[in-house]
């Protein structure tokens, strides 16, 4: 398993950072779903984490119908 350098911790704060911020300036309330395992130990990331999909939760929850299944 790599380890993660400090240099590379730092891009994903930034490229978080610019998410945040032009998602700010766009429209108060509008949503971005964005699909990665960063946990950034900030306050402006944190405030903005409203589900975390593990154990079992999901965006996509496993009992939705399979595509065979509809059928």
């Amino acid at each position: 398993m790599a380890m993660i350098g400090e240099d590379d911790r730092h891009a994903v704060s930034r490229m978080f950072r610019f998410v945040f911020d032009v998602v700010a300036g766009i429209s108060p309330g509008f949503q971005v779903i964005v699909t990665e395992h960063a946990d950034i130990n900030e306050e402006w990331y944190q405030s903005g984490v409203v589900e975390r999909w593990r154990g079992g939760f999901a965006l996509i929850p496993e009992d939705w119908p399979r595509r065979e299944e509809r059928r």
